[in-house]
């Protein structure tokens, strides 16, 4: 379950079997224009499905304290996860950072990648995060695993050795509100799963992320209640190293290395043929009329696609927003670094994957990668608190990090919307080491919108008929 349509620019059709698009563009003031409107070339992603020279290093800006030591070790925990629009993963990803902090080897798995014959004999607790999409329906990375489970041939006590916890996302303006986390939730008990904790529901019309942190809360009060209180943000993975200083300016959109953070998608590079407005007086509401083309005409048309299937629109932050934090945080834009690992694996567990390819060009981190506008979270507040050289400072931003400023987080982070971009600017004092920086930091997730035009009647181009929300974002241009 998407965005509510109060918070939405559509109302996602989830028929989508091979859904169509996603494409870049430079920022705006509007939601939409941030997404697609300000560029007049578009890149654009086939969705078959939802899955998924090096010189002397200089290593930039780097904490002078000590690793902080880790938890006792409690043993493996395995967190997976089935996302639609990449918010479960995102989950995941905090969720196995605070159980590495608290002693746990966790790992985050793309429930895609799961033998789920091999579920069985997981060690350690399992906790699933499932969004639910269209009418009650498991995400594309989630349906192989949901075919397996609800099989009736499935043992009673098949699941016997698992202790699992679930936490569900979902939207209450859809009728199946968070179907998929109360159907594992059932069906996991009836196949021998022990149930740990009381399933969470998270309602995205409201606050989900605050959903996501109570929930959090009551599992490690009731895993580890001897240091189930706060911690510190999470030990680093990756120091950035600057590895040249001034490299040949690459095609934009850089569509082979983003290729490489979307590696389940095929990147199509779509020209935007036609932005016209719906409405005779847009200031009262704007509708927009947009025409992508296909590129019929040669051998075959780069977007397939059947009616009412979603077009996945892959925005990023506009070069203006990318070269002015990447001047904020004292780096070159036009310098190319590389992440380099700090640490092995958890217990008999590999090393995480870096958050991005690189080596790569610090604005492309920062125009593609990151989502500078996106409320950030508290293990991101607790990196720049720690990273702040002002006392005031360091503390205004740990407090809101802390469970006695929950509220201040809520109104001041989510309700107005600050991501990091704009904190950065509010906190002068903070300077925040790149590759920490861009673990934590939100990652830019494709936008969806439903194709409203039939590929039989005209092959040539994808129609989209959009609503414009006329809210200015926080720290956009006007």
């Amino acid at each position: 379950q998407g965005p509510s349509p109060a918070s939405a620019l559509h109302r996602m059709a989830r028929k989508a079997k091979q859904p169509a698009a996603v494409a870049p563009a430079d920022a705006s003031a509007d939601a939409l224009s941030i997404a697609v409107a300000a560029s007049a070339l578009l890149l654009t992603v086939l969705l078959l499905r939802w899955k998924r020279s090096q010189k002397s290093a200089v290593v930039l800006r780097t904490s002078a304290e000590p690793p902080r030591k880790p938890a006792a070790g409690k043993g493996p925990m395995t967190i997976l996860w089935g996302s639609q629009t990449g918010t479960a993963e995102g989950f995941a990803s905090v969720l196995m950072r605070e159980a590495r902090q608290h002693g746990y080897a966790a790992r985050s798995v793309d429930l895609e990648e799961l033998e789920p014959d091999e579920l069985a004999d997981t060690r350690g607790p399992v906790v699933f995060l499932l969004a639910t999409q269209g009418e009650g329906d498991p995400t594309d990375n989630a349906v192989a695993f949901y075919k397996w489970a609800s099989e009736s041939s499935r043992g009673a006590d098949e699941l016997a050795a698992i202790s699992f916890a679930a936490f569900g996302l979902g939207n209450r303006q859809y009728e199946h509100f968070n179907s998929m986390g109360k159907w594992v939730d059932m069906r996991l008990p009836q196949l021998g799963a022990t149930r740990l904790l009381e399933l969470g529901l998270g309602d995205d019309d409201a606050n989900i992320e605050a959903d996501f942190e109570a929930w959090r809360a009551s599992l490690w009060s009731m895993l580890c209640p001897l240091d189930a209180g706060e911690i510190g943000a999470p030990q680093p993975n990756f120091a950035a190293e600057i590895v040249e200083s001034a490299p040949a300016t690459g095609p934009h959109p850089p569509v082979a290395w983003l290729q490489v953070m979307f590696p389940k998608q095929k990147l199509v590079a779509s020209e935007l043929l036609v932005s016209r407005e719906l409405c005779q007086d847009a200031s009262q509401g704007s509708v927009r009329h947009m025409e992508l083309a296909t590129a019929a005409g040669q051998d075959k048309p780069w977007l397939r696609y059947d009616g009412a299937d979603d077009l996945a629109v892959l925005c990023d932050n506009g070069s203006d927003l990318a070269a002015g934090t990447a001047e904020r945080l004292g780096l070159s834009p036009r310098a190319t670094f590389r992440l380099r690992p700090l640490s092995g694996g958890v217990g008999d567990l590999p090393g995480p994957s870096p958050p991005l390819p690189t080596p790569c060009a610090v604005a492309d981190a920062l125009r593609y990668y990151a989502d500078l506008r996106a409320p950030v979270s508290k293990q991101m507040l607790l990196l720049l608190s720690e990273h702040t050289s002002d006392p005031a400072q360091a503390a205004r931003l740990a407090h809101l990090a802390s469970a006695a400023g929950k509220d201040e987080y809520t109104e001041y982070v989510h309700a107005q919307e600050r991501g990091l971009a704009e904190l950065l600017n509010e906190f002068p004092a903070s300077a925040p080491p790149f590759g920490p920086l861009l673990e934590l930091v939100p990652k830019l997730s494709p936008r969806y919108y439903t194709i409203s035009s039939a590929s039989s009647l005209d092959p040539a181009t994808l129609h989209m008929t959009v609503k414009v929300i006329r809210e200015p974002m926080r720290g956009a241009p006007h």
